[in-house]
């Protein structure tokens, strides 16, 4: 029998408009939480006896924080106390802006024991990322994409799509980057105004507006269409790969 191990990495350095995940802005805490995290490993173990984990997923928050130290402590103590099969995949969730220009950090990750990097690109626009808030830029999208590729064969890339006012031409530019970069697998999700996030409050104000389900279902299908015509297996809602590169 197996199972999934998922860590949550509760660190960013900044909350992005539309996030609703738990997170905390103050890094100063990572040294901390790594030693409790360690503990709680621990904890859980007792209760896999005789399980194999095929899968670990650092997820957050931002992943892509903890330092070379803090990632070795953490697999000594997963295998250490679970039974982790051969060949698993171990995803780690990171942002362009962690790796774009610091090819040190993708080393690190891969002589870690990650062998699946999965990208919050977003978008490959710079307006699209402005909107969203996020710290990278057009640039850095392309550039980490690339640089991680030479360090890894699976790489997946998040695109949030449905942001007021997009067009499927704005869409498909996006795709069409993600084509280009040969990108493995590809995540599209549509942005959510998710109650208590600070889009959600402008929205309340007026000052944004959330596309009508006509055009978020136009959206979706448009993505989903190219996607398939490129060959991608949509095997989940948001989750699209080529062939034997689903998560």
């Amino acid at each position: 029998m197996s199972f999934g191990i998922y860590i949550h990495v509760p660190f960013c350095r900044r909350r992005c408009v539309y996030c609703d995940f738990y997170l905390t802005t103050n890094t100063n805490l990572i040294d901390d939480f790594v030693k409790s995290l360690c503990s709680e490993i621990a904890l859980f173990a007792a209760e896999t006896e005789d399980k194999h984990a095929d899968t670990v997923f650092f997820g957050g928050g931002t992943p892509g924080l903890l330092g070379k130290k803090h990632l070795s402590d953490i697999f000594e103590s997963l295998y250490r106390n679970f039974n982790i099969a051969d060949g698993a995949e171990i995803s780690l969730e990171c942002n362009p802006e962690d790796i774009s220009d610091d090819e040190s950090k993708l080393k690190d990750f891969s002589s870690a024991g990650i062998n699946r990097l999965s990208i919050g690109v977003q978008s490959f626009h710079g307006d699209e990322l402005k909107f969203l808030t996020r710290e990278h830029t057009a640039r850095d999208s392309r550039e980490s994409v690339i640089k991680a590729k030479k360090y890894f064969k699976n790489v997946s890339a998040d695109i949030i799509y449905s942001l007021p006012g997009q067009t499927k031409e704005k869409l498909l530019l996006n795709l069409k980057e993600a084509e280009d970069l040969r990108i493995p697998h590809v995540s599209a999700y549509t942005l959510i105004f998710e109650k208590g996030t600070l889009l959600y409050r402008d929205m309340s104000n007026n000052k944004v507006k959330q596309n009508p389900d006509t055009v978020e279902s136009e959206l979706y299908h448009t993505a989903n269409d190219y996607l398939r015509s490129l060959g991608y297996n949509h095997y989940e809602v948001s989750n699209y790969a080529r062939k034997d590169f689903e998560s």
